[in-house]
């Protein structure tokens, strides 16, 4: 803004005692707002007056991983995935890539928080007091299902379901004053998903390792409950986590995203990817304990850290569960556009 000195004083001085007034405590951090739009520069006369509005969204200064605690004593435990960029994809000459796994630059603008585990049925029922509808406990004869445990994977849960509980969850620790109400919980994006399982590497199994075999492969089973191992869901935490400390990111159970399905990502760089429709599937990650795919057993494949298919948002199936995020409020929502793609050669 173009001002006389004293103008430019007193705009200043206002200026931050707006940030000031809206710098806040909680608990023993501060949470303080960040300017992401404000007025361009203009000229007025001498003595004139001039209004203006400044949006800002919260942040915080805590950067920490922390522990949810309920009531029953089942604790939820959350790391932080700091700012940053990855290739998100294969390569074309990666073992068992699929034509979908479209090779691109990601940047995530905003850190997030991402379970360590995958949500557990102890967790589930923690919140929502019960489990979800199509899960039964026992079957036809009134044995106990093999799947039934408080430290396994939630399975026969919905996308609605999967969100239900999130909200439930945002709700409990709003209403308690544990949770700031300018964030969320809510699954990850199919990006941020992606980026916490690659920790860091460009390798198709997180640990840095290479595909040897599209089916049975040794060097997954260090990291995953597979078809190529043991075709059972297992509690969590069993097999060795990424560099990040997350564990089943592959095998297990199947993970649901918040995103819709698209076919294609393309090749262009993407910030803060988040794909929504009016209608469609939503984006099964990391394989599952009986992974296969196209009607030919590739138990290992599904176990990259760029796998990905579609994944029915009105289904609950016996492999499919999903892991919490927290993430701020507003995400920069991207309808699916046509991607952008090689063009063939001659």
């Amino acid at each position: 803004m173009k001002f006389c000195r004293t103008n430019k004083m007193v705009i200043a001085s206002v200026v931050m005692s707006l940030v000031a007034a809206a710098t806040v405590m909680a608990d023993d951090e501060i949470v303080a707002p960040v300017i992401v739009d404000q007025p361009k520069s203009v000229s007025v006369k001498a003595g004139a007056r001039v209004t203006f509005s400044v949006n800002a969204v919260e942040t915080t200064d805590s950067r920490e991983d922390f522990t949810v605690g309920f009531p029953d004593g089942t604790t939820l435990d959350m790391i932080y995935c700091a700012p940053g960029s990855f290739t998100m994809g294969s390569p074309e000459d990666e073992m068992g890539r699929d034509d979908r796994e479209d090779l691109h630059k990601v940047i995530l603008t905003q850190g997030f928080w991402l379970g360590k585990y995958e949500l557990t049925q102890g967790q589930y029922k923690a919140v929502m007091g019960g489990y979800p509808k199509a899960f039964r406990e026992t079957d036809s004869e009134g044995m106990t299902n093999p799947y039934v445990g408080d430290n396994k994977p939630i399975i026969y849960v919905t996308w609605r379901e999967a969100l239900d509980f999130c909200a439930k969850l945002t709700e409990i620790e709003q209403a308690a004053g544990r949770l700031s109400k300018f964030y969320k919980y809510t699954l990850p994006t199919e990006a941020q998903w992606e980026y916490a399982c690659r920790a860091g590497t460009q390798t198709p199994l997180y640990s840095g390792a290479e595909l040897t075999s599209m089916s049975i492969c040794p060097n997954v089973d260090a990291l995953a409950w597979y078809g190529g191992n043991e075709i059972f869901l297992h509690p969590v935490g069993l097999k060795e986590a990424n560099c990040w400390g997350f564990y089943d990111m592959v095998g297990n159970a199947e993970e649901m995203c918040l995103d819709y399905w698209v076919e294609h990502l393309g090749i262009a760089t993407a910030t803060d990817p988040y794909y929504v429709a009016e209608e469609g599937s939503c984006v099964g990650r990391g394989g599952c304990f009986d992974s296969f795919s196209r009607f030919s057993w590739e138990y290992a494949r599904t176990c990259r850290s760029a796998f990905r298919r579609s994944f029915s948002r009105t289904g609950a199936y016996g492999n499919g569960g999903f892991r919490v995020a927290l993430v701020p409020n507003e995400y920069k929502v991207r309808k699916p556009t046509v991607p952008v793609l090689p063009e063939p050669e001659e």
